[in-house]
């Protein structure tokens, strides 16, 4: 595979020689259910199908407050919301 084939996140960690597991997940109930480990950082799109990103963050939250949660969207509706979970 080419690194042209890599999503950025890996293109970015590739080029700095730093060692990633990148999971995607099409929802949040989806990353909910299926997963039972650990992430150090973790990025959500503030409009899913389903539950929203700032949904998802909240149940994260429950379980890990020390995970890094970077919400991706182009409104700034959520901007403020999204800086207390």
């Amino acid at each position: 595979m080419d690194i042209k084939d890599y999503s950025l996140i890996e293109r970015v960690c590739f080029t700095n020689n730093i060692y990633i597991r990148l999971s995607t997940y099409t929802s949040g109930e989806e990353f909910l259910k299926s997963t039972s480990v650990s992430f150090d950082l973790i990025f959500l799109d503030v409009y899913m199908g389903g539950m929203t990103g700032l949904e998802t963050a909240q149940k994260i939250r429950e379980s890990n407050q020390t995970c890094l949660l970077v919400f991706s969207t182009a409104s700034s509706d959520f901007a403020i919301k999204s800086f207390r979970v």
